[in-house]
């Protein structure tokens, strides 16, 4: 395949894709966090277990039982220990540990030029931090794995175990391409044509419906490895999203969705085929799932064909984990399955830790009007590798997998909220209907932030943002963020940039909401992979994601979300009333929204919430339509005219209770609420500076005391040390009848962690609403 026809990439195949996400996804019956948590722990406290004498080799057995006891047999070259060391790095063990120093040491004192341990030991290479060492290392592995690549042949751009070895293999070819390309990017020098032989190879080895096989050329090969295999797809899938990121990163121009006929095609079949993932192949289901956790993330994936991939993987192997923490074989039942224990093990942990990493963003999958009025495709993918790369790089930076995915407008809200920011791409202007244009509302409201790119400096994209932005949030405007915003202060420095330029966003004056870049398109430059003096555009992003997630970044099967259970039926019903005023009186809406849920689950109340418009009641019936309950927030100072004061106070002295927050932990809302509340009462008010004390039952009491913790932006103004709440509970007429926060609780309720905001973290901020709900009922 010449280079020019190896970018060539195909279109339209991408409605293989589309039709899928029209048949209602399979929800698999998800392993709970905890029992994910639980299931990696036993994996690590299995592997660390099995280490002796600083490596994981396991000796000479009485004949070859894996390649990777192979490996040792013939030649005594590290095979396992550079597996095992790559799946304890992936699940979060520092290489200072005390085990991976010795195993580090080991491989570093043990040459090989097998390709399955070189292909393991440039994944731990690749992780390391730099140094003289380490540099070495990739300098002779990544010679050694371009060496191994076959130059001639059916097997020509592919590998076989060993140098000398004639003939090839589909599953030790993905794993040394897959080194290679580790060690790339980490400055390992690889030509081109290295990357057009890999291709054309695996392009060449798919069969017509999509799948792979571990060889497809009956001339030379055992009878039953001709057959098509889920493990082998999902290498072929891998092995030509490595390929096109290596030979297509110059795919920046505006030409419409961007599409690779073999890639679709083997993702079809995964999808078609997914059961066989878990049947016993022949190289069991745990290098398989290995396999779907590469091409799920790489794809940006949640789904093959109706799977939820990872749903379904993870609780597979939490029901088939052996009580030590190992995974054995499901096909050996000899005595060779002890050698295999060992790399099952390492492909169930890595499937495990990888595919569960943040989802730092999702790519919006969305449809245009066309002239005629019918619905069409939006050119919302034309960088198809751009959240890749980006991720990638960000992953890097902070040490730890980070994923992505693509999402169509048709998803539910909460599998929008698997990110924290929503990223809509194009050329073309925005035309969502109004259905759509709700369902991004309620996204935002519920805690998401949208990232808009104007792909080739559209204006019209531009323009059409900007608009959509006027109509999910007219109350507020676009503007340019100030130089001291946090996002310009998160892990990276913007008054460092080479490159500086203008950032437009709507906030709520609690978070921002939507954010674009007018002047700089950002997916040209993640697509290319362009850094030097773009790194700012990559910095952005990174930025971005950590002031959307706060410090607390959220991994696949965790969620914010709360959904109210039907099963459970209420026992009492409650009525609040939402304060309204001339000015910004309702910024997080969906707080309260996830609040009523939480509240039919945990105390089986059923929360009808209505909007008031403050002062526009009757004078003095102190009934607010009958709400026992009230609260009020804003942003701004709020300056209440005569009848919604006088409104207030009879609400308050008739028996209601007021709950009021500062939101985003406005000290302009604060202070005047306080003094509003000053002149309604201070008859009866006494030290209104002074928070309920730590032990107060609205806390838990002496027994019970719920933990209080704040978010990071909080410490310059509460202390670091800080453990209990800072909310003024005031009497009126001899009962506990008014809650003052300074500190924002409304932001909080939503779930989300957003950087910047001065108040309680998600979970306290809603545990201190229920119970002042509960309190106040």
């Amino acid at each position: 395949m010449s280079p020019k026809s190896a970018r060539r990439h195909s279109r339209g195949i991408s409605l293989l894709a589309l039709a899928a996400l029209c048949f209602a996804p399979i929800q698999a019956q998800a392993a709970t966090p905890d029992e994910v948590d639980q299931a990696i722990a036993k994996c690590v406290d299995f592997l660390i277990k099995q280490q002796k004498d600083g490596n994981w080799e396991p000796g000479v057995p009485e004949q070859p039982a894996s390649i990777y006891v192979m490996d040792a047999y013939k030649k005594g070259l590290g095979g396992m220990t550079a597996l095992a060391t790559y799946a304890l790095i992936e699940a979060g063990e520092r290489p200072t540990s005390p085990e991976l120093t010795k195993s580090i040491d080991f491989m570093m004192k043990t040459p090989t030029d097998t390709m399955y341990s070189l292909a393991e030991r440039a994944q731990v290479w690749s992780r390391l931090p730099p140094s003289d060492a380490v540099k070495k290392m990739i300098s002779r592995d990544g010679g050694l794995l371009l060496k191994g690549m076959k130059q001639a042949g059916v097997g020509k751009g592919l590998y076989h175990y060993y140098l000398t070895d004639e003939g090839y293999d589909h599953s030790v070819s993905q794993l040394a391409m897959l080194g290679v390309s580790s060690l790339q990017r980490r400055g390992l020098e690889v030509p081109d044509k290295f990357w057009q032989m890999a291709d054309a190879g695996w392009r060449s080895h798919q069969f017509p419906e999509g799948s792979w096989a571990y060889r497809n050329d009956s001339r030379e090969i055992k009878a039953g490895e001709t057959k098509p295999e889920p493990g082998m797809t999902a290498a072929g899938v891998a092995s030509l999203f490595l390929t096109t990121d290596a030979l297509h990163g110059d795919g920046i121009e505006c030409n419409g969705n961007l599409a690779d006929k073999n890639i679709e095609l083997g993702l079809k079949w995964m999808g078609d085929n997914f059961d066989k993932v878990f049947d016993g192949a022949r190289a069991g289901p745990y290098y398989a799932l290995y396999g779907v956790q590469r091409i799920g993330v790489a794809s940006g994936r949640k789904y093959m064909g109706t799977h939820d991939w990872y749903a379904a993987g993870a609780d597979f192997l939490v029901k088939h984990q052996n009580p030590d923490g190992s995974f054995a074989h499901l096909e050996r039942r000899d005595i060779f399955q002890k050698y295999l224990n060992l790399p099952e093990t390492c492909f169930a942990l890595l499937f495990l830790a990888n595919g569960r990493a943040p989802v730092m963003v999702n790519k919006l999958q969305y449809d245009l009007t066309d002239a005629k009025g019918a619905r069409v495709e939006g050119p919302w993918n034309q960088r198809g590798r751009d959240l890749s790369n980006l991720t990638k790089w960000v992953g890097q930076q902070l040490e730890r997998p980070i994923n992505w995915q693509t999402t169509p407008l048709t998803a539910p809200t909460d599998e929008l909220l698997d990110a924290p920011i929503l990223y809509i791409s194009g050329s073309k202007a925005l035309s969502f209907t109004a259905g759509e244009k709700a369902k991004l509302r309620d996204y935002v409201e519920s805690g998401g932030l949208i990232l808009g790119n104007a792909d080739c400096g559209s204006k019209p994209f531009l323009t059409s943002f900007i608009a959509l932005g006027h109509d999910l949030f007219p109350q507020y405007e676009f503007g340019v963020l100030p130089a001291n915003h946090a996002i310009f202060k998160q892990q990276f420095d913007a008054t460092k940039w080479k490159t500086r330029f203008p950032v437009k966003s709507l906030s709520n004056g609690v978070r921002e909401l939507m954010v674009i870049v007018p002047d700089v398109d950002l997916s040209r430059y993640w697509q290319a992979n362009a850094h030097g003096e773009r790194d700012a555009y990559f910095e952005l992003a990174d930025n971005l994601f950590l002031y959307a997630n706060g410090s607390a970044p959220l991994r696949r099967t965790e969620t914010f979300v709360v959904k109210a259970d039907p099963a459970i039926k209420a026992e009492k019903s409650i009525k609040l009333a939402r304060l309204d005023y001339p000015g910004n009186s309702d910024p997080e809406p969906g707080g309260w929204r996830r609040l009523k849920n939480v509240l039919h689950n945990q105390d089986k109340v059923d929360l009808t919430i209505d909007t008031i418009k403050l002062g526009e009641g009757k004078l003095g019936d102190g009934k607010l339509n009958g709400c026992k309950l009230a609260h009020l927030t804003g942003t701004e100072t709020w300056k209440p005219n005569d009848a919604a004061k006088s409104e207030l106070k009879a609400f308050v002295a008739g028996g209601g209770t007021l709950i009021i927050d500062a939101a985003g932990g406005s000290t302009a809302f604060y202070d005047s609420a306080r003094t509003v509340l000053v002149d309604l009462f201070a008859e009866v008010l006494k030290e209104i500076d002074d928070p309920l004390p730590p032990d107060h039952a609205l806390f838990g009491g002496k027994d019970k005391p719920i933990e209080i913790r704040y978010r990071r932006a909080s410490a310059a103004v509460v202390g670091k040390e800080l453990k209990s709440a800072r909310i003024r509970g005031l009497k009126v007429g001899g009962r506990l009848a008014i809650f003052l926060s300074p500190d924002d609780l409304s932001a909080g309720l939503t779930g989300q962690s957003t950087d910047a905001i001065v108040g309680y973290r998600p979970d306290t901020a809603t545990s201190l609403m229920e119970r002042m709900v509960m309190f106040g009922q």
